[in-house]
């Protein structure tokens, strides 16, 4: 075959190992990615998102206006992300190998930790940006460095957790009219944690002020405890005095924590706690005191598991309620609890994502529950709408019956009448949020809850969120719109009418169906609790009083049934009402209504959450003049929030004036880390490193793996290059380079065959099936050995995998269930070059189980067969034996107990049995100190292999594995691993011992 035909078939065919995605891709490949580009700022967003793109790019200026004369050394330019394609707010910073920021642009659960923030998108950007500066400075000997080795000197990067997110919290909070500093969450930690005497002991020590997986309140630690921190380092020396210490950590050697701070303040940090404990129980105290004397609700606690449990609902006829529950052990559930016998009656498991959205009510005479969950596809998490019915234990997920949407997607709340017959929800997507009312839609075969018909929309300012709803003949919302709460009253055929104004933040609605009254959730006094709205006096009055404070609650007899946190999460309980209700203040008089705005349609969007073009049928357009003629309130714009009618600044005129182009990902495309491998094995020592590096838009991404083989004689390096483009929904175009030494056990002494080559390899999905192809096209060359000459093998292959029934629990050692199925043929040809026409064929199979007579002990059993033919020992044949560094590069079978490379046969079987057993969730550190023990695991295991001629001869061994979980450097995750193992028969070592480090990211 003519070379360029052999060039052409190779850069379209390829065979390396499947290409499945790692783990740090976190973004969807395809997305149209638009750029724009500020004084301060480069944005990269979804192309049609041209508004929230300049809103978020006004809120960064804003916020450098803000921050920089406090951190006078940030870059000259930080890149900005907007990410629309999850569901949940979040956002990260990384100043590594460029300042750039990563903003999951949703609005805040309303009852979750993030509802204090007012302008949610400034605070965000707020918050990131401070990380962003923070972690600029290189001063000192650390500059000198930085000038030789670039961005990759982060010294200010190396430090513990809270000291960076208290900050950010710090400034979020000063820097805006709410923030977490003031919201309610914060304070009521701490409140109960001094009323039932953990403050300060058991919560916290220093090791665990950046959060602990298993212990309350988890990730939440480093942004509470750091808050703390700095708010009283503030209270002592002002701005001045925390700019004098990110300036000397700058210079100073990052683990070395206590030097700056004693420096600067004259204390370390032990010292520091010390005093925030003592001064803040002795505050805490007179606040309990002040509350205890106005007088408390009763409260019956039913449940005491802590933890997270939100989003309450009634069960129809039956002293039964629903909610939400989610532990780090388990992970999260929908629970439905009998009241009465205080006992759990029926639990559905759910997703890890803390969505809120969730009502009951009866359909053909059984309960349904309408909840919005969050699906994952593709690195998309998106909000969807869904049905389950408790006592068959049926799951419906409910589509659209109209031209609106393909799809119910992007959901953020829920409410509905008993009858499930007049619902409204809330959708927000790419910054612009709706309200609609629609109706349930039986499906085919008389399936209830199956198909909804939407029937009207409301638009909801820009900027503002939804924090509340209540479905019926007429609908309620509540807006949080800036630092000011909104509720509105929505009847049939009109538009939403504001009867209702206060700064006092308000979620949860339930109303009285005797008296027509509504109940909300408020923080009139600093707590979240219980108030009510009387519709006919126009008067608010708080009816629930706690020292501590709830997330949600429901109309039970003459009081309520809520989630009521004490110190260490929330629970259920029946809260009485109080006889004497309070009236409650921070209501003005209604002012006079802005200039109405119609009503219109939001963005009509794809399926699976993505944004399609705006068309409109001719229904569709009718709908529209109907929907037009509804005039809706448009209350006033908040100064942050950077949109209405208050006059242009000339920071928000000239990012106006910004061009969007084309993203272009090659001008961000660089390393993210460097991380280290090691392995000691009884024949030697193998240490290697990775480094990983993605673009902005992670559509480009590659990796680097290399290292040295001290094993034998005569060590032999080793490399690999490898690098991906990512584009469609699922597919994947990958090319890799490598030199990879075959270790040869020979009985005369091992030696190492040295091989090196190329793949070109195309990877997607069959369609929705999840079924992964890859087609390849493999070059390779093993250099001449001994007395033999070379040989090459060029050729084509085809992989497939398959995955399916994998669950897991967020802290166990393994996957509780799952079965993986992969095979891939390889076939190399004469006619392309290869010295040999021959077949190589892998096929294996791995399944884990959970075992039933303790939690988190699982099976973990694998098969794997290789068969191939070709010029045996060179460059057809399989080896197996002990473990090797990075064994996911080569074609391996492992059988512990016996040195790597002494089973060398053209045909193989392996089997593996794991039992894997947690033995101690440590969770602690040395202090500040940048060592953190989380985890010790054992596992029993046994291999066995049966070369050629299969199944007349099998080789056992059996052995034990401790397993250490750590995080290194306050976050580098890793694992130290000890194994001894007994290989049974001939060729078996009586105790092979091996230790190995294992750092991922």
């Amino acid at each position: 075959m003519h070379l360029g035909r052999k060039a052409a078939l190779l850069m379209l065919l390829w065979c390396g190992w499947l290409l499945a995605e790692p783990m740090y891709i976190t973004f969807p490949s395809d997305v149209n990615w638009i750029t724009r580009r500020t004084q301060h700022f480069e944005i990269i967003y979804r192309r049609g998102y041209d508004d929230f793109a300049l809103r978020t790019l006004k809120n960064a200026e804003k916020a450098h206006k803000v921050l920089a004369p406090l951190f006078p050394e940030g870059p000259e330019l930080t890149h900005i992300v907007l990410a629309d394609f999850n569901d949940s707010t979040n956002g990260y910073s990384v100043d590594l190998p460029y300042p750039h920021i990563v903003i999951f642009a949703a609005p805040p659960e309303p009852s979750g930790t993030l509802a204090a923030l007012d302008d949610w998108l400034y605070s965000i950007v707020l918050h990131e940006y401070v990380h962003t500066l923070h972690l600029y400075p290189t001063k000192g000997g650390w500059s000198v460095l930085k000038a030789i080795f670039g961005p990759v000197i982060l010294p200010l990067g190396l430090m513990p957790t809270h000291l960076h997110e208290g900050l950010a919290t710090f400034y979020e909070t000063r820097f805006t009219t709410r923030g977490r500093g003031r919201g309610n969450e914060f304070p009521m930690y701490r409140r109960m944690a001094v009323e039932e005497k953990k403050w300060g002991n058991e919560f916290v020590p220093l090791d665990l002020m950046d959060g602990s997986a298993s212990r309350w309140p988890g990730g939440t630690s480093a942004y509470f405890f750091g808050y703390h921190l700095y708010e009283d380092l503030f209270r002592r020396k002002g701005s001045k005095g925390i700019y004098d210490l990110v300036d000397d950590y700058s210079k100073n050697w990052p683990y070395l924590v206590n030097g700056p701070l004693e420096k600067v303040y004259g204390f370390d940090y032990d010292t520091a706690w010390k005093s925030i404990f003592a001064r803040t129980e002795v505050e805490t105290k007179k606040e309990i005191a002040e509350i205890k004397a106005q007088g408390l609700s009763q409260v019956e606690y039913l449940t005491d598991s802590h933890f997270g449990k939100w989003d309450l609902g009634k069960m129809p006829n039956q002293d039964a309620v629903v909610y939400r529950s989610a532990n780090p052990r388990e992970g999260g559930f929908m629970e439905v609890f009998d009241v009465v016998q205080k006992k759990r009656l029926f639990r559905r498991s759910l997703g890890s994502s803390r969505t809120e959205g969730l009502c009951v009510g009866t359909r053909e005479g059984d309960p349904w529950v309408l909840s919005i969950e969050s699906r994952t596809k593709e690195n998309y998490s998106i909000n969807y709408l869904e049905s389950w019915q408790p006592n068959r234990d049926e799951l419906v997920s409910l589509s659209s019956d109209g031209a609106e949407w393909s799809n119910l997607n992007h959901l953020h709340l829920l409410g509905c009448s008993d009858d499930l017959n007049q619902l409204v929800a809330y959708r927000e997507v790419g910054g612009e949020g709706s309200v609609f009312q629609f109706s349930l839609v039986d499906g085919p075969k008389k399936l209830p809850l199956s198909r909804v018909q939407i029937h009207r929309y409301w638009r909801v300012p820009v900027g503002a969120r939804v924090t509340a709803l209540l479905g019926g003949k007429t609908s309620w919302i509540v807006l949080r719109d800036g630092a000011e709460t909104q509720v509105y009253q929505w009847p049939a055929k009109k538009s939403p009418q504001l009867i209702l104004k206060t700064k006092a933040h308000l979620f949860q609605l339930r109303q009285n169906p005797k008296d027509g009254a509504l109940y909300f959730i408020g923080d009139f006094s600093g707590r979240n609790e219980i108030v009510r709205w009387d519709t006919k006096t126009q008067s608010l009055q708080k009816v629930a009083a706690l020292l501590s404070g709830t997330n949600s609650f429901v109309l039970h007899q003459n009081g309520f049934l809520a989630s009521v946190y004490r110190h260490g999460g929330y629970d259920l309980a029946k809260v009485a009402q109080l006889e004497t209700p309070r009236a409650v203040g921070g209501t003005p008089p209604l002012s006079d209504p802005a200039e109405p705005r119609s009503e219109t349609k939001p963005a009509q969007k794809e399926k699976g959450g993505k944004p399609g073009k705006k068309k409109e049928s001719k229904k569709g357009s009718k709908k529209g003049r109907k929907v037009s003629e509804m005039a809706a309130v448009a209350p006033r714009r908040h100064p942050a929030s950077g949109s209405g009618k208050e006059v242009k600044s000339a920071d928000d005129a000239a990012v106006e004036q910004s061009i969007p182009r084309r993203y272009t990902p090659w001008s961000t495309l660089f390393p993210r880390t460097w991380i280290p491998n090691m392995l000691f094995v009884p024949d030697g020592f193998q240490f290697g490193f990775w480094v990983p590096g993605f673009d902005l838009s992670q559509t480009h991404y590659y990796d680097i793996i290399g290292g040295y083989d001290l094993r034998g004689a005569q060590g032999q390096p080793f490399v690999g290059l490898n690098y991906r483009y990512r584009f469609f929904k699922a597919t994947q175009l990958q090319t890799n380079l490598f030199y990879l030494p075959n270790y040869v056990y020979l009985t005369a002494g091992s030696a190492f065959q040295k091989v090196w080559g190329g793949t070109l390899a195309l990877s997607s999905n069959f369609g929705f099936l999840p079924i992964r192809w890859t087609l390849s096209a493999i070059a390779q060359r093993i250099e001449q050995f001994g007395t033999n000459p070379a040989v090459q093998s060029l050729g084509v292959g085809l992989g497939l995998s398959y995955d399916f029934g994998y669950s897991s629990r967020p802290l166990s050692v393994g996957p509780q269930r799952g079965t993986t199925l992969s095979a891939t043929y390889q076939q190399f040809l004469k006619q392309l070059g290869s010295t040999d026409n021959y077949y190589r064929f892998i096929g294996e199979a791995k399944t884990f189980l959970a075992a039933p007579w303790w939690d988190d002990h699982i099976w973990n059993l694998s098969l794997k067969g290789g068969f191939t033919y070709g010029t045996a020992f060179f460059n057809s044949y399989y080896q197996g034996g002990g473990e090797i560094l990075f064994s996911q590069a080569r074609t391996f079978f492992q059988n512990r107990g016996f040195p790597y490379g002494i089973f060398l046969t053209r045909e193989i079987v392996n089997g593996s049995l794991e039992y894997r057993f947690p033995l101690w969730r440590v969770e602690r550190g040395l202090g500040m100190k940048p060592v953190f023990l989380k985890n010790i695991q054992g596992r029993l295991v046994a291999d066995s292999t049966s070369p050629k001629p299969l199944f007349q001869n099998f080789y056992w061994s059996a052995g034990i594995e401790i397993l250490t979980d750590w995080t290194f450097s306050y976050y580098l995750p890793a694992q130290i691993r000890v194994g001894a193992y007994h290989g049974f028969g001939p060729f078996g070592e009586p105790i092979r011992v091996v230790f190995g480090m294992d750092v991922t990211l």
